[in-house]
C-alpha cells in the first residue's frame, strides 16, 4: 500500500515549451514551483523546493 493513498496528486509540471522565453515575472515555472512547494508543505511538512520535487517524483512513481 502506498504512503500516498490519502494525498492528492502534485501539481502538473508545465511542458518546457510552455514558457514564452520573454522573461516574464513571474514565469509559468515560478507558479509551478510555488504550487509544488505548497503541495509538499501541506501534505508532508517539507519546506524546500528540492524536497518537494523529490516527494512529487516519488508520488508519481508509486502512483502510475
Amino acid at each position: 500500500m502506498s504512503e500516498f493513498n490519502n494525498i492528492p496528486p502534485p501539481p502538473e509540471k508545465p511542458d518546457p515549451n510552455s514558457c514564452c522565453g520573454s522573461g516574464c515575472v513571474p514565469c509559468i515555472f515560478d507558479y509551478y514551483d510555488t504550487a509544488l512547494l505548497a503541495w509538499a508543505e501541506k501534505h508532508a511538512g517539507l519546506t524546500t523546493w528540492r524536497e518537494a520535487e523529490a516527494l512529487a517524483a516519488k508520488y508519481l512513481t508509486e502512483n502510475k
